[in-house]
């Protein structure tokens, strides 16, 4: 991998979202989350990213993203997508970005609705480390877009 690592702690991405779960896409929201990282992920020209959510059948490769990626954390594994669900009850969302047929980075997130906080998308609600993992800026941004 050639991106720069992050700045620890990795930061929190909070997503507003409407009461129907879609999250609410404003400028500003998107450069308060990408300066997070911008300055941290080294620029790369690349061929089109594509987002996608994460399925069982992508685990493996999403898992060996991970492990691979000097960011990665036990908080990144996919095996947190059913922890999220199943013991914390909320709604997980585990975004990765493709090109090429490989993973080049990825977005650990669940849906948390909070009568304090509202109603937003968090990586990682309870865990220690969260946030994007990504081999180039190109896939950050395409995360966090």
């Amino acid at each position: 991998m050639n991106a720069e690592p992050f700045d620890s702690p990795r930061p929190v991405v909070r997503t507003p979202v409407t009461r129907d779960g879609v999250p609410v896409s404003t400028r500003e929201t998107k450069a308060a989350n990408r300066s997070d990282i911008g300055a941290s992920v080294a620029a790369v020209d690349t061929p089109a990213t594509a987002v996608r959510e994460l399925t069982d059948s992508d685990a493996g490769r999403w898992d060996a993203f991970v492990m691979a990626s000097p960011d990665g954390t036990f908080f990144h594994r996919s095996a947190w997508r059913g922890i999220v669900e199943e013991v914390f009850g909320h709604r997980a969302y585990f975004l990765y970005a493709e090109r090429d047929g490989r993973v080049v980075g990825v977005l650990p997130l669940a849906r948390q609705r909070s009568r304090l906080f509202g109603d937003a998308l968090i990586s990682l609600p309870f865990c220690v480390y969260g946030g994007v993992v990504a081999a180039d800026r190109a896939a950050a941004d395409a995360l966090l877009d």
